[in-house]
């Protein structure tokens, strides 16, 4: 048996210690541990302790105070009259024990000379010293007899009883009730007492702890709510802790502990594990995106935007935030922004108006204009808007860039330049915005020289202002006179006729005998437009079976390769013809120019060559000023008045500066046999 039972909520375990350290130094032994021994229950060695203590100290907390446990084993000390209260916080101590005056404990920490302390002692002292039969400390003297009463006075003479020290009740007033009357009151009293320490008792049976706390720490907090409520317990206050070492959901701990004794329906109070927090970063102030990024870089995501019409802030920058910056919240979570915007104005609509005008309208309705793009169209002027973005009707915020589509130039179309001749298909260019790009020459005797016969790009196709077309031109013939010995200076044709033969698709030396066994002068043309195996005629002029006056010329068309222009695209075409009279020879030259003229301009002359490359002196050589293009010139070249007859199989013609000083071009024709 202990001298005290001390009581005191779990949570003051420590304080409880020490106390009970301190009792026992005052050689009191203490019950304070509630502990289990093997085979006993709980309740059972709190009722055997409790029961056996002879006096009861009941530490009064901010916990204690509302358990129902500590209430219990307080009531029980208050009906055995062995109630010692202590406080050890601040706090009311519950009604029902408020008539016993307690030692306060609040801001002692351990001092034995502490005036409140010596209360406590002076207080365990009285209730643990031995009683006398009479209820009484042994230590204290009895009260004396009481002395006989005096003879009744009459009643305005009664003397006051004398009041003797012990516990005997003290006496009344002058006019104090007869003793008849004070006897009621005695049971009156007495009926009050047995009445209050009746309903202590039945309040202590009914509030007696009967139920055992369960074990829910560790479980999840659902699964801990259902065993309560099956243990016909409540579920009281649930609060979280953060915990890395546990998972989110799980119960950390629960109060009452577990296996403690509680009536039905008391309250269990649970702490219940949460992810590890992180605080929440400050992102006012900042953009949208770069709000993202920073929730994103904490391991938080955007939750619901709000837009607030403001002036004080850019469009699109963060006013607020919820949760607050710093706030901690669980990985994972939503934070909530108000984002900054403008008043938001209708979009005009634009469409088919100038920029100039646009650009009045939308800043009248209190916008800009943004991005613009030109597309060429023939539907709308050009500059006119074409479209808009956002549309016309659309509502946003004012300040708010509308990008435009405008009207360009109607698309340039390639003209069609074929059949036309040079110089108008370079002029229909420069109409249409473009330039000549490279003209080439190719053969084609059903027409003109210089005719358009191609271009590229193709007519009616799209290009660009100042884009370069290249053209195909027909070519005029050059033809190389391929002759045979005249007849000897002096000589006159014998005037008899011959017939023609026909020498098509022959070989060309074969066909220039065919002519001559006949007395017939072969004229070879080697043109470059015609179509055919390079050295075989083609055509012949007179046609076979034509008579012809002995002497006369046969001209053979004999296909040729077209000779290349030189690097700066200058190149000399032509053909070649020799006059009946034998003394001059006539040359057609189709030329293209393309460099400077020069300070005396750029002629074409033509000269006979000897077989070592020398000018033959009987020919006078003739020249003809040139322009920049595409044209042709005539030259004649007249055999000198008795001039030496000198052998020439080669005629050479040139392009060149009027002074032979620069840009010299040739190209040298071959007869097929000597002239002269």
């Amino acid at each position: 048996m202990s001298d005290i039972f001390l009581s005191y909520a779990s949570a003051d375990r420590d304080r409880a210690q020490r106390i009970a350290a301190v009792l026992e130094a005052q050689g009191w032994s203490v019950w304070w541990d509630r502990t289990i021994p093997p085979g006993s229950t709980f309740d059972e060695v709190i009722e055997e302790a409790l029961d056996a203590a002879r006096c009861v100290v009941v530490l009064w907390s901010k916990t204690s105070v509302a358990s129902d446990w500590v209430k219990t084993e307080a009531a029980e000390a208050a009906r055995r009259k062995i109630l010692v209260p202590a406080l050890i916080d601040e706090v009311k101590i519950p009604l029902e024990f408020r008539r016993v005056q307690a030692a306060n404990l609040s801001d002692w920490h351990g001092d034995t000379q502490y005036p409140e302390l010596a209360i406590l002692f002076r207080s365990i002292a009285d209730h643990l010293a031995p009683r006398t039969a009479g209820g009484l400390p042994r230590d204290t003297p009895p009260a004396p007899p009481p002395q006989d009463r005096a003879p009744e006075a009459s009643s305005e003479a009664r003397p006051e009883p004398t009041r003797q020290p012990g516990p005997s009740r003290p006496a009344g007033p002058p006019d104090s009730p007869r003793p008849g009357r004070r006897m009621g009151g005695l049971v009156a009293a007495l009926a009050a007492i047995l009445l209050v320490g009746g309903a202590t008792a039945a309040g202590w049976l009914l509030l007696r702890p009967s139920l055992t706390v369960p074990d829910v720490v560790g479980l999840p907090a659902e699964k801990a709510r259902a065993i309560l409520k099956d243990a016909r317990l409540e579920m009281g206050r649930e609060d979280t802790r953060e915990a890395a070492d546990a998972k989110p959901g799980t119960v950390l701990s629960q109060r009452p502990p577990a296996r403690e004794k509680a009536r039905k329906g008391q309250l269990i109070d649970l702490v219940v594990a949460t992810a590890p927090l992180v605080p929440v970063p400050n992102v006012q102030g900042r953009t949208i995106e770069q709000a993202r990024a920073a929730l994103k870089a904490a391991s938080l995501a955007l939750g619901t935007t709000a837009p607030e019409v403001t002036e004080e802030a850019s469009p699109g920058t963060i006013l607020a935030q919820k949760p607050e910056a710093g706030a901690r919240v669980a990985k994972g979570a939503s934070v909530d922004l108000v984002i900054a915007t403008r008043a938001t104005a209708e979009v005009p609509n634009v469409v088919g108006e100038s920029l100039e005008r646009a650009r009045t309208l939308l800043a009248q309705a209190g916008f800009t204009v943004g991005r613009r793009e030109v597309k060429p169209t023939e539907e709308r002027p050009s500059g006119a808007v074409l479209s808009q973005k956002p549309a016309a009707g659309e509502r946003v915020a004012k300040g708010q860039e509308i990008n435009l589509v405008l009207a360009g130039p109607p698309p340039l179309r390639v003209p069609d330049l074929v059949g036309l001749a040079l110089r108008d298909a370079q002029a229909r260019l420069e109409r249409a915005g473009l330039v000549p790009g490279d003209i080439k020459q190719t053969p084609a005797a059903e027409r003109q020289p210089g005719t358009v016969l191609g271009q590229k790009p193709a007519a009616g196709e799209q290009t660009e202002k100042g884009r370069p077309v290249d053209l195909v031109i027909a070519a005029a013939p050059a033809v190389v006179p391929r002759l045979s010995p005249g007849p000897p200076p002096g000589s006159r044709p014998s005037g008899s006729t011959v017939p023609v033969p026909d020498v098509t698709k022959m070989p060309t030396r074969e066909a220039a005998a065919a002519v001559e066994r006949v007395g017939l002068l072969p004229l070879i043309r080697e043109l470059e437009v015609i179509q055919g195996p390079a050295g075989v005629v083609q055509s012949q002029r007179p046609s076979a079976g034509t008579m012809l006056e002995k002497g006369k010329g046969v001209s053979l068309v004999v296909p040729a390769q077209a000779p290349r222009p030189d690097a700066a695209g200058n190149d000399i075409r032509g053909f070649i013809w020799r006059d009946a009279s034998d003394t001059e020879l006539h040359l057609r030259v189709i030329y293209t120019y393309k460099g400077d003229k020069g300070p005396s301009g750029v002629v074409i002359y033509a000269f006979a060559l000897t077989a070592d490359d020398h000018s033959v002196p009987d020919f006078e050589r003739t020249e003809q000023p040139v322009t920049v293009g595409t044209a042709s010139v005539d030259l004649r070249l007249s055999r000198k008045q008795g001039a030496v007859s000198v052998t020439s199989n080669r005629l050479r013609v040139c392009m060149a500066n009027r002074e032979r000083r620069f840009g010299v071009f040739c190209r040298t024709y071959a007869f097929a046999k000597v002239w002269g």
